[in-house]
């Protein structure tokens, strides 16, 4: 012997909550994306001004040799004329390369700072973001410092420059028979993020809540 029975179970505007709670929690992804990119978007600016103003004065003097020559990794090793006025910093052409990532998964996102050469143009077109081996090499020699051997080739192609220099008082004449050039350590990063920290989560929350607002209230 069996029994049947049904019975019919209602839930009064089920599927417009429904419809709400996925809004509301693909708003809340976007807002946070929107308010991580903010974040980088400032460290961006301050990396740049950081870098283009010499670590506000506080980084070694810039080498003359540096000044006028740059050492073109990408070339074979050849070292050229730098393009360059004499009031402006050595590194202020890779401070035009900072950048800054968004990565990860939608409810994990996370920030990464560096260079690289991709535009705001790239991002909106949905093109590949990534951060430049090359640029990042040269940064991290210009943070952690360097010592470059000089080769013979390189005295020579040097030589007229030093000897120049060295009679206008530049350099002095026991570098010119140096062996090594020493590059000193010029932080970026640390000394950017440590100055503001105290700025980061204010400016998440603000730009987070704002995001929510005008997302939520254009639907």
């Amino acid at each position: 012997m069996t029994m049947e029975f049904s019975y019919n179970v209602e839930f009064p505007h089920f599927e417009k909550q429904a419809k709400a709670i996925m809004l509301a929690a693909t708003i809340i992804r976007s807002a946070k994306h929107s308010a991580t990119g903010s974040v980088g978007f400032l460290l961006m600016g301050e990396i740049r001004n950081f870098m283009e103003s010499e670590g506000d004065g506080t980084w070694p003097k810039t080498h003359p040799l540096t000044r006028f020559y740059k050492n073109k990794y990408e070339v074979n090793g050849k070292w050229r004329r730098r393009r360059l006025l004499k009031h402006k910093g050595a590194y202020n052409w890779l401070a035009k390369f900072a950048r800054y990532v968004v990565f990860g998964k939608p409810d994990n996102e996370k920030l990464m700072m560096g260079f690289g050469k991709f535009s705001a143009r790239d991002m909106k077109k949905g093109r590949s973001a990534r951060l430049d081996r090359k640029l990042q090499r040269i940064a991290k020699r210009v943070q952690l410092g360097n010592r470059i051997r000089i080769t013979p080739r390189m005295r020579r192609k040097l030589g007229i420059a030093w000897r120049e220099m060295s009679k206008r008082g530049h350099v002095s004449k026991r570098d010119t028979h140096a062996n090594s050039l020493h590059v000193p350590k010029r932080p970026v990063m640390s000394p950017v993020f440590a100055r503001n920290r105290s700025k980061i989560f204010p400016l998440l929350q603000e730009k987070f809540w704002d995001s929510v607002k005008r997302k939520w209230g254009g639907k």
